[in-house]
């Protein structure tokens, strides 16, 4: 190699002496480039080798389940209270009319609007005067038809004694012993008898009264006054006739049928009164559609018809039910419960309700009845336990009063 640079440092023939002090610069230029690159082939080949980057794979976390509240209900038998709204109503009115004609003379307190009045009480008096006359005729005429009897029997028996004496041998005929004449005496003494009855039954009615305790609710008569028989001078109504009608739906109707062994209450005056449930209507109103429910009250209560009353209805007792706090409610009338670790949907018939939660038939629920929401709850999901315990359960069913929801709103859902 150095001799070829010598060879190549040298000048050839005919070549400028100027050009001879450049070759020296491009000659150690190349020995320089030359040089870069076995360096960087040497580096290159003895540079370590790279290790792989290893990623370790993300190991996925399983959810923890939720946990729930369960509480396990005993099956029971139990009434179904339903709450209602009633009116205090007249079954029917009387009129208050009397039996004879006459003038009144006298005039009860009673027997003004608003007046109470006892059975039997006298509440006006009429004249009497012409109903003493029309008696003493009525007996007059008795004693008379007495008289004709009497003297018929007597003519009879002469005549049969003298027909006995002229044939002996022979019966009385009817016309000799005057048969006829005693039948129609006796029928005439019968007619007296009746008119006299008469007379002392209107002499009676002069007094006028009615066979029931009750109240006065219009009076028109007035001492002095004039009234004709059957003529209308007020209306009242009797104690017995008071009754509370209760507007009430199909569905609630149902939950206390039957009726017959269902009971009410309620309280008016600061005073607890007990009903009966007497009947039901036999249709429904025409724009509500509710049928209407009849309670009797006890006829010593004071009540004011058209007064508003609230009315605790109990029906009968059913077997075989879950009395639930509110808290368990889902959506569309289901419970959630609780089997082997996984949530289930139940459907529930709602029967009514009491001070304690709603009333439910009885269904198996596996590990226990859900209490409260549980969020995204579906049939199937995860979860896992914590049973109330008594004090805990008793405080949820205190809390659930304020969140109460109707048993019709069950019903809507459903």
């Amino acid at each position: 190699m150095l001799s070829f640079l010598r060879s190549r440092a040298k000048p050839k023939h005919g070549e400028r002496s100027e050009s001879a002090p450049r070759k020296p610069i491009t000659g150690s230029l190349q020995i320089l480039g030359i040089g870069l690159v076995v360096g960087g082939a040497i580096f290159v080949s003895q540079a370590p080798e790279a290790e792989p980057i290893t990623v370790k794979p993300q190991v996925a976390r399983e959810p923890t389940p939720q946990t729930v509240n369960l509480i396990q209900p005993k099956v029971a038998a139990t009434s179904v209270d339903i709450e209602a709204t009633g009116t205090i109503a007249v079954r029917n009115y009387v009129a208050l009319t009397p039996q004879v004609t006459g003038r009144i003379a006298s005039l009860s307190t009673a027997m003004r609007a608003g007046g109470y009045f006892e059975a039997n009480e006298p509440l006006l008096t009429l004249e009497t005067v012409d109903f003493d006359l029309v008696l003493l005729q009525a007996r007059a005429d008795v004693d008379a038809a007495k008289a004709v009897l009497m003297l018929e029997q007597a003519q009879s028996d002469a005549a049969r004694a003298n027909y006995a004496l002229l044939h002996p041998a022979k019966s009385v005929p009817a016309l000799v012993a005057k048969l006829p004449q005693i039948d129609q005496a006796k029928a005439q003494l019968a007619s007296a008898k009746a008119r006299l009855a008469k007379a002392e039954v209107d002499l009676a009615r002069t007094t006028f009264s009615l066979p029931f305790s009750g109240r006065i609710v219009s009076s028109t008569a007035e001492v002095g006054q004039v009234v004709s028989k059957g003529q209308s001078i007020g209306k009242a109504f009797s104690r017995n006739a008071l009754e509370i009608a209760v507007p009430i739906s199909t569905a609630e109707l149902d939950r206390l049928t039957p009726i017959s062994e269902g009971s009410a209450r309620f309280n008016h005056n600061g005073v607890e009164h007990h009903l009966r449930v007497d009947r039901v209507s036999a249709e429904l109103d025409q724009k509500t559609r509710f049928a209407t429910l009849y309670l009797q009250a006890d006829p010593s209560a004071a009540l004011t018809p058209g007064t508003f009353v609230n009315v605790q209805l109990t029906g009968p007792t059913l077997s075989d039910t879950f009395t639930l706090p509110e808290l368990v409610q889902q959506d569309a009338s289901t419970v959630w419960f609780a089997k082997d670790g996984e949530l289930h949907r139940q459907l529930v018939t709602v029967r009514g309700r009491t001070a304690s939660g709603l009333v439910t038939d009885a269904f198996q629920y596996g590990d226990g009845i859900v209490l409260g929401a549980v969020p995204g709850a579906r049939p199937g999901l995860e979860v896992q336990y914590q049973k109330e315990s008594e004090h805990q359960l008793a405080s949820t069913f205190s809390q659930s009063e304020h969140a109460r929801l109707s048993a019709a709103d069950w019903d809507a859902d459903e």
